[in-house]
C-alpha cells in the first residue's frame, strides 16, 4: 500500500477548494456582467469578448493566488518540520495531517484574496466605462 505525500494531499484539496471558489464566483458573476458589458459595449460580440477576458483573468488570478498561498505555507515534508520522525523514532502522522490541513486552508485564504482583488479590478473597469451620462458613449 502506498501513502500519499501530505504536501500533495494539501495541494489537491486546496486546489479543489480553489476551483470551487472560482466556479462559484463565475456562476454568480457571469449573467450580470454579460448584461452590463452588453450595454457598455453596444454589441453582443464585443460584450462576450470582454466577459471571456474577465472570466479568464478572474480564474487565472485566483488560481495563481492560491498557488502563492501554497508556496508560502508551512509544509509537512520539509526537513526538521513538526511532522518528521521524533526522538523516540515515532512518526507524528497526525501532526503532519494538521500541517497539510492548514496548508490547504492557507491556499484557500490566498485564493479568496486573489478572487476579491480580481472582482475589484473587474468592478473598477466596468464602473469606469459605465459612469457616464446617458448618450455620452465615446
Amino acid at each position: 500500500m502506498t501513502s500519499v505525500s501530505p504536501d500533495l494531499a494539501a495541494l489537491v484539496f486546496g486546489g479543489a477548494a480553489t476551483a470551487l471558489l472560482v466556479g462559484g464566483a463565475l456562476a454568480v458573476l457571469l449573467r450580470p456582467l454579460s448584461a452590463t458589458l452588453h450595454d457598455v459595449c453596444g454589441t453582443r460580440g464585443r460584450a462576450q469578448a470582454w466577459v471571456a477576458l474577465s472570466c479568464v483573468g478572474l480564474a487565472v488570478g485566483t488560481l495563481l493566488a492560491g498557488l502563492l498561498g501554497f508556496g508560502w505555507a508551512p509544509h509537512a515534508g520539509h526537513a526538521g518540520s513538526v511532522g518528521s520522525v521524533g526522538a523516540a523514532g515515532l512518526d507524528f502522522a497526525p501532526v503532519s495531517l494538521w500541517i497539510s490541513v492548514w496548508t490547504s486552508v492557507r491556499m484557500v485564504q490566498w485564493a479568496i484574496a486573489g478572487n476579491l482583488i480580481g472582482l475589484a479590478v473587474i468592478g473598477a473597469v466596468v464602473l469606469a466605462f459605465t459612469n457616464h451620462p446617458p448618450g455620452s458613449h465615446g
